[in-house]
C-alpha cells in the first residue's frame, strides 16, 4: 500500500474520530491518539489486540525521535562497525532535529507549541504506561469505535463548526489548569 492509498483509506475515519472527540469535549491530543489507535489496529490482522503486547521497536523508535535515546542502545548481539554506528548516530540526530524543526514550523506558522513532540510523547506514553494504554483502549472500544461511523463528512463539519463557536477556556493560573 502506498502513501496515497493509506491517506485515502484513513482520512474519513480520522475526520470522524476528530469530530466525535470534539463533540465529546476531548482534547486534540486525545483525538490524535485515537486516530493513531484506529490506524494501527485497522491495519493489523489482530485488530485492537495488536496493542496487548509491548512493542519494544516502536518504543525505541519513539525514544530516538524524541532524542531520549540514540542508536547506541542497540543490542550487542549484533555488533556493528564503528563507521556504521556513526552513521546510525547521525541518522538518529537528524530525525530528532527534523522533529524539532517541524515543531518550530508549527509554532511559527500555526501557533502550536511542541505539536509533533507532544504527539510522539503521547504515543510513547501509550506504549509504556500500561494503565494509560488500558484506559485509552477501553474508551476507544466502548465510545469511539461504535460511534465514529455516525460521523460522516457533513456531521463532522457541523461538529467542527460548533467547536469553533465555543469560546476558548482561559486558564488564569497553573493551579486552575490542574482541575
Amino acid at each position: 500500500m502506498n502513501f496515497d492509498q493509506f491517506i485515502s483509506m484513513n482520512f474519513e475515519d480520522a475526520l470522524s474520530i476528530a469530530a466525535l472527540c470534539a463533540d465529546l469535549g476531548l482534547s486534540n491530543e486525545d483525538a490524535r491518539l485515537f486516530v493513531y489507535i484506529h490506524a494501527k489496529s485497522a491495519g493489523n490482522p489482530s485488530g485492537i489486540e495488536c496493542f496487548s503486547e509491548k512493542k519494544e521497536e516502536e518504543i525505541l523508535a519513539l525514544e530516538i525521535m524524541l532524542g531520549k535515546k540514540d542508536f547506541s542502545v542497540q543490542s550487542t548481539e549484533n555488533p556493528i562497525s564503528d563507521t556504521f554506528n556513526g552513521i546510525l548516530q547521525n541518522f538518529g540526530g537528524l530525525v530528532k532535529d527534523s522533529i524539532d524543526n517541524l515543531d518550530h514550523i508549527a509554532r511559527e506558522g500555526c501557533g502550536r507549541e511542541f505539536h509533533f513532540r507532544s504527539e510522539l510523547s503521547q504515543r510513547l506514553r501509550f506504549h509504556t504506561d500500561d494503565q494509560f494504554r488500558k484506559e485509552k483502549l477501553q474508551f476507544f472500544s466502548a465510545i469511539i469505535l461504535p460511534h465514529m461511523k455516525k460521523y460522516g463528512k457533513e456531521k463532522a463539519f457541523e461538529a467542527f463548526a460548533r467547536q469553533r463557536k465555543t469560546p476558548p477556556v482561559l486558564i488564569l493560573n497553573f493551579r486552575d489548569s490542574l482541575n
